[in-house]
């Protein structure tokens, strides 16, 4: 069995299952049933599977880019509307550091 085989198929089995409810489990939930499935007794809760989730988050923020024209958007609709973020995205404390890498939770109000 692939590790990577394996992750892809809970990670697809998660999306079956919230497809109605548009739900969108934390990442370490992915990685703490991936590692089950190799044997290890963690839980989504474990240092370890934070860390995993973690160090995949900053590998893959490593290939996020700002559009050019992003910020300069940003701060002409920041001047006359209320700008916050909805997202589904399955590691927040990544979307927060990538808020922060870029500069933008200035423009958003704060929650």
């Amino acid at each position: 069995m692939r590790s990577l085989n394996v992750y892809f198929e809970i990670r697809d089995k998660h999306y079956s299952e919230t497809r109605q409810t548009l739900d969108e489990p934390h990442f370490n939930v992915r990685v703490s049933q991936t590692l089950k499935r190799f044997g290890y007794d963690v839980d989504v809760s474990d240092p370890i599977v934070a860390e995993a989730t973690m160090a995949f988050a900053t590998e893959f923020m490593n290939h996020v880019r700002l559009d050019d024209d992003a910020t300069d958007t940003l701060q002409v609709l920041h001047q006359k509307y209320k700008l916050g973020v909805v997202s589904n995205f399955a590691i927040p404390e990544c979307g927060f550091r990538l808020l922060d890498k870029f500069g933008l939770r200035g423009f958003l109000t704060s929650w």
